[in-house]
């Protein structure tokens, strides 16, 4: 699970993301390259399922969610 709290950047309000994130660190792999290549990208976050909640709005769901 991960979370994310932020502010919209057009109308000063809050918004609280709720969404899956892959933990690639989470594999434990002997060859050093692939150790290398999983943490490399695990310092990217791919779109993934999320509930976004705005101040004053309803819940947005997204299959896909990409900020």
């Amino acid at each position: 699970m991960a979370l994310g709290y932020g502010v919209d950047e057009t109308l000063t309000r809050r918004e609280l993301v709720i969404g899956l994130d892959l933990n690639l660190g989470a594999f434990r792999v002997e060859q050093p390259d692939l150790h290398l290549l999983l943490q490399t990208a695990d310092l990217f976050h791919f779109p993934a399922p999320a509930v976004k909640f705005t101040e004053g709005e309803e819940p947005e769901y997204s299959v896909f969610y990409t900020h």
